[in-house]
Protein backbone atom coordinates (compact mmCIF):
# COMPACT_ATOMS: atom_id res chain seq x y z
CA UNK A 1 0.00 0.00 0.00
CA UNK A 2 1.44 3.74 -0.12
CA UNK A 3 2.62 5.59 2.48
CA UNK A 4 0.04 7.48 3.36
CA UNK A 5 0.29 11.42 3.59
CA UNK A 6 -1.30 13.30 6.49
CA UNK A 7 -1.98 15.84 5.91
CA UNK A 8 -1.83 16.02 1.71
CA UNK A 9 -0.63 19.82 1.05
CA UNK A 10 -0.14 19.54 -2.61
CA UNK A 11 -2.14 17.61 -5.46
CA UNK A 12 -4.40 16.42 -3.13
CA UNK A 13 -6.97 15.97 -6.09
CA UNK A 14 -4.81 14.06 -8.03
CA UNK A 15 -4.46 15.89 -11.01
CA UNK A 16 -1.04 17.26 -11.27
CA UNK A 17 1.16 14.78 -13.66
CA UNK A 18 4.55 15.66 -14.83
CA UNK A 19 3.63 18.12 -17.28
CA UNK A 20 1.59 20.27 -14.73
CA UNK A 21 4.13 20.08 -12.01
CA UNK A 22 6.78 23.08 -11.52
CA UNK A 23 8.97 23.73 -8.20
CA UNK A 24 7.21 26.57 -8.05
CA UNK A 25 3.49 25.37 -7.35
CA UNK A 26 5.22 22.95 -5.00
CA UNK A 27 6.89 26.04 -2.61
CA UNK A 28 3.11 27.91 -3.14
CA UNK A 29 1.53 25.11 -1.53
CA UNK A 30 3.96 24.89 1.20
CA UNK A 31 4.26 28.63 2.06
CA UNK A 32 -0.04 28.78 2.04
CA UNK A 33 0.17 25.52 4.80
CA UNK A 34 3.00 27.57 6.42
CA UNK A 35 0.33 30.69 6.74
CA UNK A 36 -2.17 28.87 8.66
CA UNK A 37 1.10 28.19 11.10
CA UNK A 38 1.79 32.05 11.17
CA UNK A 39 4.45 32.22 8.53
CA UNK A 40 4.01 33.98 5.35
CA UNK A 41 6.54 32.58 2.56
CA UNK A 42 8.97 29.82 2.67
CA UNK A 43 12.34 31.83 2.62
CA UNK A 44 14.77 30.36 4.80
CA UNK A 45 13.17 26.95 4.75
CA UNK A 46 15.29 24.56 3.70
CA UNK A 47 13.85 22.73 0.67
CA UNK A 48 15.29 19.87 -1.16
CA UNK A 49 14.65 21.38 -4.46
CA UNK A 50 17.23 19.60 -6.20
CA UNK A 51 16.40 16.23 -4.85
CA UNK A 52 12.54 17.05 -6.29
CA UNK A 53 13.87 17.97 -9.49
CA UNK A 54 15.99 14.95 -10.11
CA UNK A 55 13.06 12.89 -8.87
CA UNK A 56 10.27 14.37 -11.26
CA UNK A 57 12.75 14.17 -14.13
CA UNK A 58 14.18 10.58 -13.42
CA UNK A 59 10.40 8.91 -13.09
CA UNK A 60 9.43 11.41 -16.61
CA UNK A 61 12.24 9.90 -18.69
CA UNK A 62 11.82 6.42 -17.38
CA UNK A 63 7.52 6.19 -17.82
CA UNK A 64 7.29 3.53 -14.88
CA UNK A 65 4.14 5.04 -13.82
CA UNK A 66 1.32 4.50 -16.80
CA UNK A 67 -0.94 7.26 -15.45
CA UNK A 68 1.59 9.51 -13.37
CA UNK A 69 0.62 11.86 -10.42
CA UNK A 70 2.66 14.03 -7.96
CA UNK A 71 1.41 14.55 -4.39
CA UNK A 72 3.03 16.64 -1.59
CA UNK A 73 2.28 16.04 2.30
CA UNK A 74 3.93 15.20 5.61
CA UNK A 75 4.74 11.47 7.06
CA UNK A 76 5.83 11.09 10.28
CA UNK A 77 8.04 14.53 10.93
CA UNK A 78 8.70 15.02 7.38
CA UNK A 79 7.33 16.91 3.92
CA UNK A 80 7.89 14.34 1.25
CA UNK A 81 7.12 14.71 -2.51
CA UNK A 82 5.46 10.95 -4.14
CA UNK A 83 4.69 10.18 -7.74
CA UNK A 84 2.60 7.75 -8.11
CA UNK A 85 0.01 5.55 -10.95
CA UNK A 86 -3.36 5.43 -10.94
CA UNK A 87 -3.43 2.41 -12.79
CA UNK A 88 -0.85 0.76 -10.54
CA UNK A 89 -1.61 1.50 -6.59
CA UNK A 90 1.65 -0.32 -5.41
CA UNK A 91 3.64 1.98 -7.33
CA UNK A 92 5.41 5.02 -5.55
CA UNK A 93 8.58 6.56 -5.93
CA UNK A 94 9.19 8.92 -2.88
CA UNK A 95 11.90 12.18 -2.19
CA UNK A 96 12.52 14.77 0.59
CA UNK A 97 11.34 18.04 0.37
CA UNK A 98 11.80 19.45 3.82
CA UNK A 99 13.86 17.39 6.98
CA UNK A 100 12.04 17.76 10.49
CA UNK A 101 9.02 20.01 8.26
CA UNK A 102 6.19 19.83 11.51
CA UNK A 103 8.80 20.53 14.07
CA UNK A 104 9.50 23.87 11.85
CA UNK A 105 5.71 24.32 11.55
CA UNK A 106 5.50 23.65 15.33
CA UNK A 107 8.14 26.49 15.75
CA UNK A 108 6.51 28.97 14.01
CA UNK A 109 2.91 28.70 15.47
CA UNK A 110 4.61 28.88 18.72
CA UNK A 111 6.02 32.49 17.92
CA UNK A 112 3.54 34.21 16.22
CA UNK A 113 -0.03 32.95 17.29
CA UNK A 114 -2.19 34.92 19.89
CA UNK A 115 -4.62 33.67 22.58
CA UNK A 116 -6.22 36.52 24.72
CA UNK A 117 -8.42 35.81 27.70
CA UNK A 118 -10.95 38.80 27.88
CA UNK A 119 -12.61 37.64 30.66
CA UNK A 120 -9.74 36.48 33.66
CA UNK A 121 -11.05 34.76 36.30
CA UNK A 122 -13.91 32.87 35.20
CA UNK A 123 -13.88 29.51 35.47
CA UNK A 124 -14.97 28.33 31.74
CA UNK A 125 -13.12 31.20 30.02
CA UNK A 126 -10.10 30.54 32.04
CA UNK A 127 -10.13 26.68 31.03
CA UNK A 128 -11.02 27.64 27.51
CA UNK A 129 -7.83 29.74 26.97
CA UNK A 130 -5.35 26.91 27.98
CA UNK A 131 -7.18 24.37 25.16
CA UNK A 132 -7.03 27.08 22.72
CA UNK A 133 -3.50 27.59 23.80
CA UNK A 134 -2.66 24.16 23.52
CA UNK A 135 -4.48 23.89 19.76
CA UNK A 136 -2.21 27.14 18.52
CA UNK A 137 1.33 26.39 20.11
CA UNK A 138 0.98 29.47 22.35
CA UNK A 139 0.71 30.43 25.86
CA UNK A 140 -2.59 32.22 26.70
CA UNK A 141 -2.24 35.81 27.85
CA UNK A 142 -4.29 38.46 30.05
CA UNK A 143 -5.62 41.24 27.77
CA UNK A 144 -3.31 44.15 29.51
CA UNK A 145 -0.28 41.69 28.39
CA UNK A 146 -2.09 40.84 24.59
CA UNK A 147 0.61 41.73 22.10
CA UNK A 148 -0.04 41.59 18.33
CA UNK A 149 3.43 43.05 16.81
CA UNK A 150 4.49 40.51 13.87
CA UNK A 151 1.78 38.54 14.69
CA UNK A 152 1.05 36.79 11.27
CA UNK A 153 -0.75 33.85 12.37
CA UNK A 154 -4.11 33.35 14.69
CA UNK A 155 -4.99 35.98 16.79
CA UNK A 156 -8.32 34.19 19.29
CA UNK A 157 -9.99 36.80 21.17
CA UNK A 158 -11.56 34.44 24.25
CA UNK A 159 -14.75 35.29 26.16
CA UNK A 160 -18.22 35.08 27.52
CA UNK A 161 -20.54 36.65 24.04
CA UNK A 162 -23.33 38.58 24.65
CA UNK A 163 -26.95 38.08 23.09
CA UNK A 164 -28.83 40.78 22.23
CA UNK A 165 -32.20 39.02 22.08
CA UNK A 166 -35.28 41.12 20.31
CA UNK A 167 -38.58 39.77 18.67
CA UNK A 168 -37.41 36.70 16.41
CA UNK A 169 -34.20 36.90 16.17
CA UNK A 170 -31.28 37.16 19.02
CA UNK A 171 -27.67 38.97 18.04
CA UNK A 172 -24.22 39.19 19.48
CA UNK A 173 -23.71 42.55 20.96
CA UNK A 174 -20.71 42.26 23.06
CA UNK A 175 -17.80 39.81 23.62
CA UNK A 176 -16.05 40.12 27.78
CA UNK A 177 -18.03 43.17 27.79
CA UNK A 178 -16.48 44.97 25.05
CA UNK A 179 -18.35 46.66 22.15
CA UNK A 180 -17.23 45.75 18.39
CA UNK A 181 -15.51 49.33 18.51
CA UNK A 182 -13.64 48.15 21.49
CA UNK A 183 -12.36 45.13 20.30
CA UNK A 184 -10.73 46.57 17.31
CA UNK A 185 -9.25 49.29 19.39
CA UNK A 186 -7.83 45.94 21.86
CA UNK A 187 -6.04 45.11 18.19
CA UNK A 188 -4.70 48.42 16.69
CA UNK A 189 -5.52 50.88 19.16
CA UNK A 190 -2.23 50.06 21.53
CA UNK A 191 -0.34 53.02 22.59
CA UNK A 192 2.73 51.39 21.76
CA UNK A 193 2.69 50.93 18.06
CA UNK A 194 4.84 47.90 18.15
CA UNK A 195 2.09 46.05 19.42
CA UNK A 196 -0.24 46.53 17.13
CA UNK A 197 -1.37 44.09 14.26
CA UNK A 198 0.38 44.92 11.20
CA UNK A 199 -1.66 46.34 7.99
CA UNK A 200 -0.70 43.63 6.08
CA UNK A 201 -1.52 41.11 8.27
CA UNK A 202 -4.21 38.87 6.39
CA UNK A 203 -4.59 35.52 9.32
CA UNK A 204 -7.70 35.13 11.43
CA UNK A 205 -9.15 36.62 13.94
CA UNK A 206 -11.26 34.43 15.76
CA UNK A 207 -13.95 36.06 18.29
CA UNK A 208 -13.86 32.96 20.44
CA UNK A 209 -17.49 33.43 22.28
CA UNK A 210 -20.84 32.58 22.20
CA UNK A 211 -23.34 34.32 18.78
CA UNK A 212 -20.53 36.57 18.08
CA UNK A 213 -21.81 35.21 14.53
CA UNK A 214 -25.21 35.64 15.19
CA UNK A 215 -26.92 38.26 13.60
CA UNK A 216 -29.38 39.55 11.16
CA UNK A 217 -31.63 40.40 8.70
CA UNK A 218 -29.17 42.60 6.45
CA UNK A 219 -31.81 45.34 6.13
CA UNK A 220 -31.33 46.52 9.48
CA UNK A 221 -27.28 47.87 9.53
CA UNK A 222 -27.31 48.03 13.39
CA UNK A 223 -28.22 44.22 13.63
CA UNK A 224 -24.99 42.73 11.63
CA UNK A 225 -23.16 40.03 13.38
CA UNK A 226 -20.66 41.18 15.89
CA UNK A 227 -17.57 39.22 13.99
CA UNK A 228 -19.01 41.07 10.47
CA UNK A 229 -19.23 44.57 12.62
CA UNK A 230 -15.52 44.20 13.60
CA UNK A 231 -14.31 43.26 10.09
CA UNK A 232 -16.30 46.17 8.54
CA UNK A 233 -14.38 48.32 11.23
CA UNK A 234 -11.38 47.20 10.58
CA UNK A 235 -11.05 47.20 6.95
CA UNK A 236 -12.59 50.64 6.57
CA UNK A 237 -9.49 51.41 8.67
CA UNK A 238 -7.44 50.04 5.66
CA UNK A 239 -6.89 46.45 7.38
CA UNK A 240 -8.26 44.95 4.09
CA UNK A 241 -6.31 41.35 4.01
CA UNK A 242 -7.69 40.25 6.73
CA UNK A 243 -10.63 37.79 8.15
CA UNK A 244 -12.86 37.88 11.75
CA UNK A 245 -14.43 34.57 12.34
CA UNK A 246 -17.54 34.43 14.73
CA UNK A 247 -19.55 31.54 16.86
CA UNK A 248 -23.10 31.95 14.86
CA UNK A 249 -24.77 30.53 18.04
CA UNK A 250 -24.21 29.08 22.04
CA UNK A 251 -20.70 27.48 21.87
CA UNK A 252 -18.26 25.04 23.92
CA UNK A 253 -14.19 24.68 23.68
CA UNK A 254 -13.04 21.07 23.88
CA UNK A 255 -10.85 20.21 26.92
CA UNK A 256 -7.77 17.72 26.75
CA UNK A 257 -10.03 14.84 26.44
CA UNK A 258 -11.77 14.70 22.70
CA UNK A 259 -15.60 15.24 22.98
CA UNK A 260 -17.42 14.54 19.32
CA UNK A 261 -20.39 16.66 18.38
CA UNK A 262 -24.07 15.22 17.76
CA UNK A 263 -23.33 13.63 14.13
CA UNK A 264 -19.90 11.74 15.97
CA UNK A 265 -17.16 14.56 14.47
CA UNK A 266 -14.54 14.37 17.31
CA UNK A 267 -13.57 18.21 17.81
CA UNK A 268 -9.93 18.46 18.83
CA UNK A 269 -8.64 19.96 21.82
CA UNK A 270 -8.80 23.75 21.46
CA UNK A 271 -11.49 23.42 18.76
CA UNK A 272 -14.99 24.90 18.90
CA UNK A 273 -18.65 23.20 18.35
CA UNK A 274 -21.23 25.33 18.14
CA UNK A 275 -24.76 24.89 18.28
CA UNK A 276 -26.17 26.47 15.47
CA UNK A 277 -29.80 28.86 15.77
CA UNK A 278 -32.26 26.91 13.53
CA UNK A 279 -35.71 28.07 11.58
CA UNK A 280 -37.62 25.04 9.77
CA UNK A 281 -36.27 22.35 8.20
CA UNK A 282 -36.10 23.74 4.23
CA UNK A 283 -34.51 27.15 5.11
CA UNK A 284 -32.03 25.18 8.12
CA UNK A 285 -28.54 27.09 8.84
CA UNK A 286 -26.74 23.35 7.74
CA UNK A 287 -29.29 23.24 4.11
CA UNK A 288 -27.68 26.97 3.53
CA UNK A 289 -24.07 25.72 4.83
CA UNK A 290 -24.04 23.05 2.42
CA UNK A 291 -25.00 25.95 -0.69
CA UNK A 292 -22.25 27.80 0.71
CA UNK A 293 -19.85 25.02 0.52
CA UNK A 294 -20.84 23.59 -2.83
CA UNK A 295 -20.26 26.85 -4.51
CA UNK A 296 -17.21 27.68 -2.81
CA UNK A 297 -15.83 23.76 -4.06
CA UNK A 298 -16.62 25.15 -7.47
CA UNK A 299 -15.15 28.41 -7.20
CA UNK A 300 -11.81 27.13 -6.18
CA UNK A 301 -11.81 23.79 -8.63
CA UNK A 302 -12.23 26.33 -11.56
CA UNK A 303 -9.99 28.44 -10.57
CA UNK A 304 -7.56 25.81 -10.29
CA UNK A 305 -8.67 25.24 -13.95
CA UNK A 306 -8.39 28.41 -15.19
CA UNK A 307 -5.23 29.37 -17.38
CA UNK A 308 -4.58 32.56 -15.21
CA UNK A 309 -5.33 31.83 -11.70
CA UNK A 310 -4.52 34.75 -9.95
CA UNK A 311 -6.86 36.85 -11.43
CA UNK A 312 -9.74 34.74 -11.38
CA UNK A 313 -11.18 36.00 -8.55
CA UNK A 314 -11.80 39.22 -10.84
CA UNK A 315 -13.68 37.52 -13.76
CA UNK A 316 -17.34 38.43 -14.11
CA UNK A 317 -18.33 34.75 -13.93
CA UNK A 318 -16.43 34.40 -10.00
CA UNK A 319 -17.46 37.71 -9.15
CA UNK A 320 -21.09 36.56 -9.88
CA UNK A 321 -20.38 33.46 -7.40
CA UNK A 322 -18.66 35.45 -4.76
CA UNK A 323 -21.71 37.88 -5.13
CA UNK A 324 -23.94 34.56 -4.65
CA UNK A 325 -21.65 33.24 -1.52
CA UNK A 326 -22.06 36.96 0.31
CA UNK A 327 -26.10 36.98 -0.27
CA UNK A 328 -25.99 33.07 1.44
CA UNK A 329 -23.95 33.84 3.79
CA UNK A 330 -26.48 36.68 5.17
CA UNK A 331 -29.39 34.34 5.00
CA UNK A 332 -27.12 32.11 6.98
CA UNK A 333 -26.78 35.13 9.86
CA UNK A 334 -30.68 36.01 9.21
CA UNK A 335 -31.45 31.93 9.79
CA UNK A 336 -29.05 31.68 12.84
CA UNK A 337 -31.04 34.53 14.87
CA UNK A 338 -34.19 33.95 14.61
CA UNK A 339 -35.19 32.00 17.33
CA UNK A 340 -33.86 33.77 20.34
CA UNK A 341 -31.38 32.41 23.21
CA UNK A 342 -32.69 29.81 23.59
CA UNK A 343 -30.43 26.77 22.66
CA UNK A 344 -31.95 24.45 19.77
CA UNK A 345 -30.97 21.88 17.44
CA UNK A 346 -27.80 19.79 17.83
CA UNK A 347 -24.17 20.91 18.15
CA UNK A 348 -21.80 21.20 15.11
CA UNK A 349 -17.97 20.85 15.53
CA UNK A 350 -15.62 23.24 13.19
CA UNK A 351 -19.41 25.44 12.69
CA UNK A 352 -17.87 29.51 11.94
CA UNK A 353 -19.20 32.19 10.28
CA UNK A 354 -16.34 34.04 8.42
CA UNK A 355 -16.29 37.43 6.98
CA UNK A 356 -13.56 38.28 4.65
CA UNK A 357 -12.43 36.15 1.59
CA UNK A 358 -8.66 35.11 2.95
CA UNK A 359 -9.48 31.63 3.27
CA UNK A 360 -11.20 31.42 -0.97
CA UNK A 361 -8.41 33.24 -2.09
CA UNK A 362 -5.92 30.95 -0.30
CA UNK A 363 -7.68 28.05 -2.08
CA UNK A 364 -7.33 29.36 -5.31
CA UNK A 365 -4.44 30.98 -5.37
CA UNK A 366 -2.17 28.71 -3.14
CA UNK A 367 -2.97 25.07 -3.00
CA UNK A 368 -2.85 22.70 -5.98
Amino acid sequence: MPTKLDPIIFGEKKNIDFDKFNIGSLTKAIAFNLEEFGKKGVQGLPIKANEVNALIKYESTAKRAKEPYIQGGVVKRDLVLVVRDKKNDKFEAMTMVVKGYVDVRGEIAGNTAAVVNLDEGDDTIDKAVVNQGVRFGTAPVGEEDADFGGITGNVVLCAHGTPKVLPGKVIGSELGQKTPEQIVDLVIGNRDKSKRIGKDYNGIITLSGCYTASGGPEADKQDDAFAKKVHDLLKSKGYTKLSVVGMPGPSWTSGGTLKDDTFGKTVPQGDKGVWPTMTDSKRGAQAVRLQIDKLTDGLIAAAKKSPDPKNFLATPNAKQVLTKIESLEKDLADIQSRIGSETVGKDVGGLKGTFGLRLIRSQVLGNA
